[in-house]
């Protein structure tokens, strides 16, 4: 015993150095866990903005292309209504698309 000088032994001194070691150990896991609370959220505020910045305009550009065919259409109408040619509707710009619509759902 005479390395272990100030130590006390058995279940007391066991439970002593459990108490210390949980102590260092606690303060240990709260350093790094802010730590890391701290880089998580710094990571998904990057994500998260990312998503916004990247997907929120696509979003919305998904979701006015039906409209915005649909507008075309109705622009396409009117001009054959006015006597325009295919040819002439697809030399201003109008797609084949919004000309003809798709072949594979027409109904015939």
């Amino acid at each position: 015993m005479a390395g272990n000088k100030g130590k006390s032994g058995g279940l007391k001194g066991f439970l002593e150095r459990a108490q210390a070691s949980g102590v260092v150990a606690f303060t240990n896991l709260n350093k790094y866990g802010w730590i890391g609370a701290r880089y998580m959220g710094k990571s998904y505020f990057v994500l998260t903005t990312t998503l916004i910045i990247v997907f929120l305009p696509l979003i919305t550009e998904i979701s006015r292309e039906p409209e915005v065919i649909n507008a075309e259409k109705a622009q396409v109408k009117d001009l054959r209504a006015q006597g325009y040619s295919d040819v002439q509707l697809q030399q201003m710009g109008f797609s084949e698309s919004t000309l003809y619509g798709p072949a594979v759902l027409s109904a015939k």
